[in-house]
C-alpha cells in the first residue's frame, strides 16, 4: 500500500532573525578572484552591530572558516547563485553580506555557470538551519528568471537590501522536500523485463528503482530485497531459521522466472511518497522511523525527485 503523506504542524520559524543592511551589500565590486571577494564580504559582515558586540570573534578567524568550507565543498548552486558560508563556535547571532558581481566568478556550481549573485552567511555552530532555510528560500525564489533579472538590475544597496528582506529573508517557512531532493537516476516501465531492471540497478549502483507508466505516474518500486525475495517460496517469510535447509539455493527460482518476469510482476506499492511542499521532518520520519530506503517526491502523481539517507546527510547534516 502506498505510504500516505503525513501532515504535521507547519510554521517552524527561523531560530534567529536574519537581516541584511545596506552597508553589508556590494554592487559590482572590483575584485580579481573569489578569495578577494570573500575577504571583502567577511569584512562587511563582521562590522554589523551583532558581531561588533563580540569583539573576541576576529575577522581573520571568520574568513579562514569561510575559505575552509569553500575548499571542502563548492557553494555555487546554479542559476548564478552562490552561498558561501561557515558555522562559527561562540557566535551568538548570524551575519549576512551580499554581492552582485559583474563579471561573475566561478563558485563550482553544478550547472557549470559562474556566479554573480553571492550571499555570504556566517551562523552559530549549533544553528545551521538558519543558513539552510536562507539557501532554500534563495534557490526557490531565483528559479524564476524574472526574479533573477530584477535582482541583477538593482544598483542601490538600500534598494537591494529592501528587495532581499521583502522577498527572501522575511520568509519563515521550514525546509521543504523540494529544497533537498535530487533527480532520481533511473526509472523503469511496468513492462520492463526483470533482467533489464536488475542490469539498470547494477549500472547505477541503486538498491531501489521506481516503476512509472508512460506518463511518468509512479506505479511502484523495486528494491534489491524484492529481487532476493522473488527467488524464495512464500512460506520462507514465516521461518525463524533456515538452518535445516542450508543447501537450498535461494536464487534457483529467481533464475527460473527471470526471463519471463516483468517489472510489474516484482514491484511493490509499499513506498514512501511526499509532495514538494512537505517538510523535512516528514521526510526524516519516513526514512528513520518508518525505515523506507527512499522517499519519492511527487507532483500530481509524477515523480519529480527522490530523497534518501545520503541526500539528507549530504545536504543537511553535513552542512
Amino acid at each position: 500500500m502506498v505510504r500516505r503523506r503525513v501532515y504535521l504542524q507547519r510554521g517552524v520559524a527561523l531560530a534567529m532573525a536574519l537581516h541584511v543592511r545596506p552597508e553589508a551589500i556590494l554592487v559590482h565590486p572590483q575584485v580579481s578572484d573569489r578569495a578577494e571577494l570573500l575577504a571583502q564580504l567577511v569584512g562587511r559582515a563582521v562590522n554589523q552591530p551583532e558581531l561588533l558586540r563580540q569583539p573576541e570573534l576576529r575577522e581573520e578567524t571568520m574568513l579562514a572558516a569561510v575559505l575552509a568550507r569553500e575548499d571542502e565543498c563548492p557553494t555555487g548552486l546554479g542559476y548564478g547563485l552562490a552561498i558561501p558560508h561557515a558555522r562559527l563556535p561562540g557566535l551568538r547571532s548570524p551575519a549576512i553580506a551580499f554581492a552582485l558581481l559583474n563579471p561573475a566568478l566561478d563558485f563550482g556550481a553544478t550547472d557549470g555557470e559562474p556566479s554573480d549573485i553571492i550571499c555570504l552567511l556566517i551562523v552559530p555552530e549549533d544553528a545551521p538551519q538558519i543558513a539552510l532555510q536562507v539557501m532554500a528560500h534563495f534557490s526557490e525564489f531565483l528559479l524564476d528568471a524574472t526574479h533573477r533579472q530584477e535582482l541583477r538590475s538593482l544598483r542601490d544597496p538600500v534598494i537591494v537590501a529592501n528587495y532581499l528582506q521583502a522577498n527572501i529573508l522575511a520568509s519563515q517557512s521550514p525546509i521543504l522536500a523540494r529544497d533537498i531532493m535530487r533527480p532520481a537516476r533511473t526509472e523503469v516501465r511496468p513492462d520492463t523485463p526483470l533482467r533489464e531492471v536488475t542490469r539498470r540497478m547494477l549500472a547505477h549502483g541503486a538498491d531501489c528503482v521506481s516503476v512509472a507508466d508512460e506518463n511518468g505516474v509512479l506505479q511502484g518500486v523495486i528494491t534489491s530485497d524484492d529481487l532476493f525475495k522473488s527467488g524464495m517460496p512464500p512460506f520462507f517469510q514465516q521461518l525463524r531459521t533456515v538452518s535445516f535447509i542450508r543447501e537450498y539455493d535461494p536464487f534457483a527460482r529467481y533464475f527460473e522466472g527471470e526471463s519471463a518476469k516483468l517489472a510489474a510482476d516484482v514491484m511493490t506499492q509499499d513506498y514512501a511518497a511526499v509532495a514538494e511542499d512537505d517538510t523535512l521532518i516528514e521526510v526524516v520520519f519516513l526514512l528513520a522511523v518508518k525505515r523506507y530506503p527512499k522517499v519519492y517526491v511527487l507532483r500530481d502523481g509524477v515523480r519529480v525527485g527522490v530523497i534518501d539517507r545520503f541526500v539528507v546527510l549530504e545536504r543537511v547534516v553535513n552542512f
